[in-house]
């Protein structure tokens, strides 16, 4: 083989592997889908919900304790750049060890965001989002929205729109967590909220 030969595959694999690609010069910011900002960005210091069973027995309040914000990136395109959330909420009913991991985030990918609530590093919630779609979703179609709704509990609360996940989780746009079946079955309706 000549030399010519031997320098035009070097620099093909040279091309080919990435090596010559320039690196990106500025990231262009990715925001999250409208739905997700809705729904999710009010888990943020300074946040706090209270609740308490229809007849007043038993009463939780959930706020957020921990928080920070880590840059992400697009898997396919580095030049796309965002921020992730990263949450820890305190409560005393929602799970049994008395806290909640977060992640309000990209998915890897600019056109989507994903929004969880775990436990022991077990998925509680898990819902999507997507650019240019209204609604949020999951895996298993356990998701539904509703609008208006109104909470079976007696609270004169009209809620323009909640989206439901598995019938356990109740999300209202711009507030958070509405209302929730605890481990042992109780239902806890939120009574006020606070969110900077």
């Amino acid at each position: 083989m000549n030399l010519a030969a031997k320098i035009f595959i070097f620099i093909a694999s040279l091309t080919l592997s990435g090596c010559l690609e320039k690196p990106c010069k500025t990231h262009d910011f990715c925001p999250q889908p409208e739905t997700a900002v809705r729904y999710f960005s009010v888990y943020k210091p300074g946040s706090w919900w209270v609740y308490e069973t229809s007849d007043g027995s038993k009463r939780d309040s959930i706020y957020v304790s921990e928080y920070r914000v880590e840059p992400g990136q697009d898997g396919e395109d580095p030049c796309y750049a965002w921020e992730d959330q990263y949450y820890t909420c305190r409560t005393k009913y929602l799970t049994d060890i008395g806290e909640f991991h977060g992640v309000n985030g990209n998915l890897g990918s600019c056109n989507s965001s994903i929004f969880t609530i775990e436990e022991r590093n077990k998925g509680i919630v898990g819902l999507y989002s997507f650019r240019n779609v209204d609604t949020l979703s999951n895996d298993v179609n356990g998701v539904k929205t509703v609008s208006p709704f109104y909470p079976k509990s007696g609270f004169d609360t009209i809620y323009k729109e909640v989206t439901i996940w598995d019938g356990t989780y109740f999300f209202s746009e711009n507030i958070g967590l509405i209302q929730y079946a605890s481990s042992d079955l109780d239902t806890f309706y939120m009574t006020e909220y606070f969110i900077p």
